[in-house]
């Protein structure tokens, strides 16, 4: 009987074990998949923000352009308000 009772233990032991083994794994897997969900997001914002990054360095440029278009040939610096005017083209 002695026996019996420590193979109904280990028994009890190795099915809570796979129970929890089982739902660790399931946890896993939902992690895993808002891992993924999230990499998917951060992806789709890098890619806006290198846009962004790429109008706002031709409009950088357009700028320098303007700059140097305005204050080389005339020796004077202009205002901001005709840099918006021009830049509006």
């Amino acid at each position: 009987m002695k026996h019996f009772n420590k193979r109904n233990r280990l028994v009890g032991w190795l099915e809570r074990f796979i129970e929890r083994l089982e739902r660790f794994i399931e946890r896993l897997e939902r992690f895993i998949e808002r891992l993924e969900r999230f990499i998917e997001r951060l992806e789709r914002f890098i890619e806006r923000l290198e846009q962004f990054i790429e109008r706002l360095e031709q409009f950088i440029e357009r700028l320098a352009q303007i700059y140097e278009l305005m204050i080389v040939p005339t020796k004077k610096p202009i205002s901001l308000r005709q840099v918006h005017f021009i830049a509006s083209f």
